[in-house]
């Protein structure tokens, strides 16, 4: 039931509105509020009516306030789940200035509406990172939304601020147009308050999507993508250009709460050094036993390797493929030290990412002037080992595909794992070792981040021969084989997709593969198996395809 306030008029009473400006302040974040409405007073004469944590923000500042509830007759209610919800307040805020029904109904307008949420995205962001004690429900504003709308919604006689950001362009505008605001600023204003609006509830209602789907099953899944999906995105870096200098382009992000990366050294990240830094990253954050080391070009894996150290895991992973290592992005799963420094110094890189890189390490490679050293946050729960760093990429996959259709997909790791521990087994006579299984399990990490048709040739916690892109299977072993050479004696061999046929056999056979890794699923599934015994491979089926493409 809506409360109703003795002083709303009737659309028949003559009511007398107060020439002097009024503004309405209900802050969360209140980053230079103080200074903000000191000007409004001092400079443009405004009078300031708040809520209750802003009222007693402003009142222990000497400024003069009024507060709501001496205007609407209430006091906050529901633990402050109610403040500003009522009609004296929202008439005063969408009242026509130009029409004399609207005037006659209200005592008081407000001119400027400063508000800002709840901090529901920076609350998601650490609920995402472990932190079981955030309250998501009491971050969902109900009252800041509405004075936004409204005020966003009367722009041509309101001016809505809706982040601290916004504070110096309103002074300015106001002292340019005669303590007024400008119907330019207004509509400027009002557009990133919808915008705002829209990005908030997205991500309520992106959380609460993901809540429901965190009870399904894996089965279940697969019919459990929204029937909207709705896209708010922020700009948070423009770019020199996109893939090519004729096109231009920009980062944006669904919570610009949330620091994904930061850059401790050298140029401006491009368009493409994202793309492939975001490659390495994926691939490195499936590694987490063991010192790791990738290097990625054109977002290819062209060597992977772990080993007891980070300096001997990337010489491993450049011994792959040291030509196409030149102009790369390497990316590593443990902070970057001065041995290994030493060695990427060496050689000519866009980006090194990692987990952080120690002092020694900073002190050499920021030598060189254009080389982007980039950090990516890790939580406590990461580092207690609570959160598998690739649980952080689970989610949703949006990839554009023509002006207006969109591909959609969900992924995730913990499904991804336990299909793998449900159904992965031995299918030939000959088994793997021990030492062979782990080296298969390596294999199929790396092999699930080259383009299909993708073949990774493994051997010693190194690879040594890659081939991802291919129109066919047989053609990317053919070529995983011809760059690993020699070292495909008793490597292991893993395939994203199965073996349609005898010939892969045959030729991993005759390049003395020890192990296949592969999905499985063929019509000839029969006809590889015997293969197989018949050459002395022995072969894994994994259940699981990993085509990338």
């Amino acid at each position: 039931m809506m409360m109703t306030s003795p002083s709303v008029q009737s659309a028949s009473a003559t009511v007398a509105v107060s020439p002097t400006p009024t503004a309405l302040l209900s802050v969360y974040d209140k980053t230079n509020l103080v200074p903000f409405a000191k000007a409004l007073v001092e400079r443009f004469g405004y009078q300031l009516l708040a809520t209750g944590g802003t009222h007693k923000a402003l009142v222990e500042a000497g400024l003069p306030s009024t507060e709501v509830a001496d205007v609407t007759g209430y006091g906050e209610l529901l633990e402050g789940r109610v403040k500003s919800l009522h009609p004296e307040v929202f008439a005063g805020i969408l009242a026509k200035r130009a029409s004399a029904s609207h005037m006659a109904q209200v005592s008081r307008v407000v001119d400027l509406v400063v508000v800002n949420l709840y901090p529901f995205q920076s609350g998601l962001a650490k609920v995402e990172a472990g932190d079981a004690s955030v309250d998501l429900v009491e971050l969902i504003d109900i009252g800041g939304s509405a004075l936004i709308r409204a005020g966003a919604k009367n722009h041509a006689d309101v001016a809505v601020v809706s982040n601290p950001l916004q504070y110096e362009a309103v002074l300015v505008d106001l002292l340019a147009n005669g303590n007024k605001t400008s119907m330019g600023l207004r509509q400027r204003l009002a557009l990133e308050a919808f915008q705002l609006s829209a990005s908030y509830d997205n991500a309520i209602s992106g959380w609460m999507i993901n809540a429901l789907q965190s009870e399904l099953k894996p089965a279940e899944l697969l019919n459990s993508l929204p029937p909207v999906l709705n896209l708010a995105l922020h700009n948070i870096q423009p770019m020199r250009y996109g893939e090519n200098p004729h096109q231009p382009a920009a980062l944006y992000t669904s919570n610009p709460d949330v620091e994904t990366f930061h850059v401790l050294h050298g140029k401006a990240l491009s368009y493409n050094n994202i793309l492939d830094m975001e490659a390495a990253w994926a691939l490195i954050s499936d590694f987490v036993e063991l010192p790791t080391a990738a290097i990625i070009k054109h977002t290819q894996p062209c060597g992977v390797a772990e080993a007891p150290t980070l300096a001997q895991a990337f010489q491993q992973a450049l011994d792959c493929d040291p030509l196409s290592a030149f102009g790369g992005i390497v990316a590593s799963n443990r902070p970057v030290d001065e041995p290994t420094a030493k060695l990427l110094h060496a050689l000519f890189l866009e980006v090194i990412v990692a987990p952080g890189f120690t002092e020694e390490a900073l002190a050499i490679l920021t030598q060189k002037k254009n080389i982007r050293l980039v950090t990516r946050p890790t939580s406590e729960a990461q580092q207690a080992g609570k959160i598998h760093p690739a649980q952080l990429r689970d989610g949703r996959t949006i990839r554009q595909v023509s002006p207006e259709l969109f591909l959609v997909q969900e992924q995730s790791f913990a499904v991804t794992e336990a299909l793998l521990a449900e159904n992965m087994k031995v299918v030939t006579s000959t088994k793997p070792s021990k030492s062979q299984l782990k080296e298969a399990a390596f294999a199929w990490r790396v092999v699930k981040h080259l383009k299909s048709n993708g073949i990774a040739i493994v051997q010693g916690g190194k690879t040594v021969g890659l081939c991802g892109g291919q129109t066919s299977r047989v053609g990317a072993v053919e070529q995983a084989v011809a760059q690993a050479c020699e070292g495909t004696t008793e490597a292991i061999l893993a395939s994203d997709g199965f073996f349609p046929a005898v010939d892969n056999i045959q030729l991993a056979a005759q390049n003395r593969i020890a192990v296949i890794i592969q999905p499985g699923g063929s019509i000839k599934d029969p006809e590889v198996i015997a293969a197989c015994n018949q050459y002395g491979i022995a072969m894994i089926f994994t259940g699981v395809r990993e085509f990338k493409h």
